[in-house]
């Protein structure tokens, strides 16, 4: 970092940011290249360079709307990418709009809250039901209150009296059982929510929700009330009310909401779980280490004890890792190619892998070959299916492409280098699968990845994991 950063002077202190903010830093740093682009790269190919985020202040009187809207397509109108969309969101709505890598997305939340308000509507009607019901019963002794000068407002408040002790306690308990599970819920979901913060909105929900009932119950024990009055027959006071029929079909259709819901998600489940990857997903462990220094310096000694695992059958070391959605770090439109129509900037995803990285994933090779250990620094790479297509190559095996090996020189220069195409392998995903495939080029680390592949024996990966676990507290 220093090489690239130079020399750095704290100018102040700042306080920490909160947990949930969508800028988390532990340093802000000036870094020139940032401000002055120029210094990786000449102005006319800025518009490919996109590993950087724009945050903009607007006047207190610019409409965003409009603003976005002359955005959209800048870049083609004034002769940049045309492939680039300018997109502006308020700061507030980044993480659920773009980082699809949170533990909880805008559309995760929003159908976590739908079913909630489902769930608690059918819970509701079975509570009204079964206690409307409890005071139609009733109906001989309200009676008797009644024949003894008990008026029709007194039994109202008796009723709504009783089901409020009754909704107390169901809060009491609800609320025991919330924060007994919070820590639980709080690992499982990858998120802390302050203690107060939840206590507050779980008391503006109880009274809320024992408003409404109250509310809501208001007219049925009035209707029973003026029933008791009236001197209904037997037979007309077990007669169900519209109210409780609407009641009872209501929950019927929320019922059969969540049959469908349900589903649809284990037909989704079953969709992902058979779906073809395009690499052997069973049987592969990784293995993680933010100390890329610490993990070097224990490496050949670490791969050892690794290879005499004999459920171990190959060990890939690689900078790669399946994520969500794309990194920029790893996308790059600064590859040049025979017969590259001029205007045309496709985006590839560059993949750092050694030699072992086609064996442990399961990759098929569909022309060539994958580089060897005794071809390290040889500017060797392997494309995927999809960056043939885009390439346009009918003989890709052989063929020499130049591309940005992403590295900053000490004269502020990111040269372009020559690679030889040796083999092409099958189309896979490294992404969601609500991403596309992208156009991939494979090729050598510069430095030791810090994610390590083993491909194991499927069905001993358990035995394998608490066998490595053993191992690293001793490294």
């Amino acid at each position: 970092m220093s090489r690239i950063f130079g020399p750095c002077t704290v100018t102040a202190v700042v306080q920490d940011p909160p947990t949930d903010t969508n800028l988390p830093f532990d340093a802000v740093l000036n870094f020139p290249a940032i401000q002055d682009a120029s210094m990786i790269m000449p102005v006319a190919e800025q518009w490919k360079y996109y590993n950087n985020e724009l945050y903009v202040k607007l006047h207190a009187e610019a409409k965003p709307e409009v603003l976005a809207g002359q955005l959209a397509d800048f870049t083609t109108r004034v002769g940049g990418n045309a492939d680039i969309e300018l997109r502006m969101l308020p700061i507030s709505e980044v993480r659920h709009q773009l980082d699809t890598g949170v533990p909880c997305t805008l559309s995760f939340i929003r159908l976590l809250v739908a079913a909630g308000v489902l769930l608690m509507f059918s819970s509701l009607f079975n509570f009204l039901n079964l206690h409307l019901a409890l005071f139609r019963q009733r109906s001989h002794e309200f009676r008797l209150r009644m024949i003894q000068g008990a008026g029709g407002r007194q039994l109202v408040g008796q009723m709504l009296f009783e089901l409020g002790c009754s909704v107390l306690l169901a809060l009491v308990v609800g609320g025991w059982l919330l924060f007994t599970a919070y820590p639980w819920l709080s690992e499982l979901l990858g998120m802390v929510m302050p203690v107060m913060l939840l206590l507050r909105f779980f008391g503006i929900c109880s009274i809320g929700m024992t408003g409404v009932i109250l509310l809501v119950s208001l007219i049925p024990c009035w209707r029973i009330v003026r029933s008791i009055a009236e001197s209904l027959t037997e037979r007309k006071m077990l007669r169900q009310p519209v109210l409780q029929r609407m009641a009872v079909s209501l929950q019927l259709a929320v019922s059969v909401v969540f049959i469908i819901a349900a589903s649809v998600i284990m037909l989704q489940m079953h969709f992902v779980s058979g779906k073809d990857l395009g690499f052997e997903r069973d049987g592969i462990i990784q293995l993680y280490s933010p100390d890329v220094m610490k993990l070097g310096i224990h490496r050949e000694a670490l791969m050892q004890h690794l290879r005499d695992i004999p459920q171990i059958q190959s060990i890939s070391t690689t900078l790669f890792e399946p994520t969500q959605d794309t990194d920029a770090q790893s996308m790059t439109s600064e590859v040049e190619w025979p017969g590259k129509p001029l205007g045309e900037s496709p985006v590839f995803q560059g993949i750092f892998a050694d030699e072992n990285f086609a064996e442990t994933f399961g990759l098929r090779l569909l022309a060539g070959r994958w580089w060897s250990e005794g071809e390290k620094n040889m500017k060797k790479v392997v494309l995927n299916e999809e960056a043939v297509r885009v390439m346009g190559l009918s003989n890709p095996v052989g063929t020499v492409i130049r591309i940005n090996p992403n590295l900053i020189s000490s004269d502020g220069v990111a040269p372009m280098e020559e690679y030889e195409v040796v083999g092409v392998v099958n189309d896979f995903h490294s992404l969601s699968l609500r991403s596309r495939i992208y156009p991939a080029i494979f090729r050598q680390p510069i430095d030791e990845g810090n994610s390590w592949y083993l491909r194991v024996v499927p069905g001993e990966e358990q035995d394998v994991m608490q066998r490595i676990i053993r191992l690293l507290p001793e490294r």
